[in-house]
């Protein structure tokens, strides 16, 4: 429900245009308004939110629990999670028969303003993964204050009427608009009361209308070269001659969604997309089998493949700690001994106890390991082992040869794959790692991570892989942890060290 504001008598006082010949031109547009139909395949991370069961919004998947809205379409249900409910993989407006996703979690920006729509973001954390495929994916966010040049041609989707107060569509619509200048859209909205424009906001229009977002696109996306830059928040009517869209700008409020949801996989700019997607394996690896690995297993949350892990004794498994944050371990399941992707044949093994490290931080993902203790104790053999861990503080030299291994995507937002792949890359000092992710807000290295990659890029751990191993010799260094993209020449995956953090392991196992 983008706060599309009522042009009232205050509004004529204060000089803005002729009301009925701008209604007329809002009233006959017959799209988005002035878009296209389009499909949910080329827009598989915009999904459509419910408020007791009605269509209310749009919104935008980020990961497979992580989904992000306008924070003024969720703002009179913070205290009725329950009654809001998500559809995701969905062209048709009202189409049945999809399942309806339920929220966990509800996170407001603690700034948001209900008068004047600052800060018009909210957080949703949903009570089950998301698979991903065709219709159902994640966008990536666009980089912390970043300005988009004036003119930079922006897309916007959603199920929003197709002319202010008019009826909504059918289908799913698209429409492309230009970028304007902040300060120029301040100046057309001046002496208005109902639209404020903020250092949070972008605007975007043409200066004589005829496309915008409308009613009930709220929350939806405002993408450019398929990363998401907006999200639709308010506007007065919609597609008039000099009064654009705003939108909440993401960019400006990247540290505040990633406070809430961690720095897992950061979004790389559109350029990284490119590159990263050029590569093929783990990424750059070659299919293996579980008997040459067989202390690494499945880790699913509410039935669904989540992370890697690490089998240290029989009852003890390590993670990465964002793999089963806020997670009841009553959630939480494992597969071992499947070369297999999603190989259902073999035992869900039940998660007893979650252990987090108490210095575990989800914003800058330091002391990113997690220990699991099952209900049962596993039973070894040529598929099922342990690996061993490295002693206290040993150090790496740069150089050092060391393999990956796990069941992540085969390319950033790419696919699964069918079956187990392992990688070798070499080690790069945490100094230079450092160097490399310089100014980068989404990926912090310490002295509890190691870093892993190639000169040339090419290859790398990616999403999925997270909490699985980094081995040197048969020996457990690492956890896959986090980084930039994946497999990009710039910027080398992140791990935790499990050296740095042995002490926290035997405090815990007793190994």
């Amino acid at each position: 429900m983008k706060v599309f504001l009522f042009i009232t008598l205050v509004s004529l006082l204060l000089g803005i245009g002729a009301l009925p010949r701008q209604f007329d031109i809002a009233e006959d547009e017959v799209r988005i308004v002035g878009g296209n139909a389009t499909t949910i395949e080329k827009f598989p991370y915009l999904a459509q939110l419910r408020l007791d069961n009605n269509f209310e919004c749009g919104s935008c998947i980020i990961s497979p629990k992580w989904v992000l809205t306008a924070g003024h379409c969720v703002y009179g249900y913070r205290d009725l999670i329950d009654n809001i409910t998500l559809f995701v993989g969905v062209t048709e407006f009202d189409q049945t028969g999809n399942e309806a996703i339920n929220l966990a979690k509800l996170y407001i920006h603690p700034l948001y303003n209900e008068t004047t729509q600052d800060y018009d973001i909210s957080i949703l954390l949903l009570k089950k993964h998301l698979v991903f495929g065709e219709k159902v994916n994640s966008i990536a966010l666009a980089p912390p204050n970043v300005v988009l040049p004036v003119g930079t041609m922006a897309t916007v989707a959603g199920w929003g009427t197709l002319s202010f107060n008019g009826a909504l569509p059918t289908q799913l619509q698209e429409v492309n608009v230009p970028i304007i200048s902040n300060e120029e859209c301040a100046r057309l909205y001046v002496g208005s009361n109902d639209t404020w424009v903020f250092d949070r906001n972008l605007c975007a229009g043409y200066p004589q209308g005829g496309k915008d977002a409308c009613n009930g696109d709220s929350g939806g996306p405002l993408t450019v070269n398929g990363v998401l830059y907006g999200l639709v928040s308010s506007g007065t009517a919609c597609a008039l001659p000099g009064l654009p869209g705003t939108y909440t700008n993401v960019s400006s409020v990247r540290s505040y969604i990633t406070s809430v949801t961690g720095r897992v996989w950061a979004f790389p700019t559109q350029s990284d997309i490119d590159i990263v997607e050029d590569e093929g394996r783990i990424v750059g690896g070659n299919v293996t089998t579980i008997d040459k690995f067989p202390y690494i297993a499945q880790l699913y949350i509410a039935n669904e493949f989540s992370c890697g892990a690490c089998i240290i004794s029989p009852k003890w498994v390590l993670t990465a700690a964002h793999c089963t944050y806020e997670e009841n371990a009553s959630n939480v399941t494992l597969r071992v001994g499947a070369s297999r992707f999603n190989q259902v044949a073999n035992e869900a093994i039940i998660v007893a106890e979650i252990h987090i490290h108490p210095l575990y931080n989800d914003s800058t993902i330091d002391y990113d390991i997690g220990i699991l203790l099952l209900n049962k104790d596993l039973i070894f053999g040529t598929r099922v082992a342990s690996i061993d861990l490295p002693r206290s503080n040993v150090v790496l030299p740069a150089g050092t040869l060391a393999t990956v291994v796990g069941w992540g995507t085969l390319a950033y937002n790419g696919t699964y794959p069918t079956q187990l792949q392992a990688v070798t890359m070499h080690i790069v000092s945490n100094e230079e790692c450092a160097r490399r992710y310089l100014g980068k807000n989404e990926t912090y290295v310490t002295d509890r991570n190691l870093c892993a990659g190639e000169k040339k890029g090419g290859k790398d751990a990616c999403s999925g892989d997270s909490g699985g191993p980094l081995t040197v010799n048969g020996v457990l260094y690492g956890l896959v942890s986090g980084g930039m993209g994946c497999a990009d020449a710039r910027y080398p995956g992140t791990y935790t060290n499990v050296s740095s953090v042995r002490s926290y392991i035997t405090s815990v196992t007793g190994l």
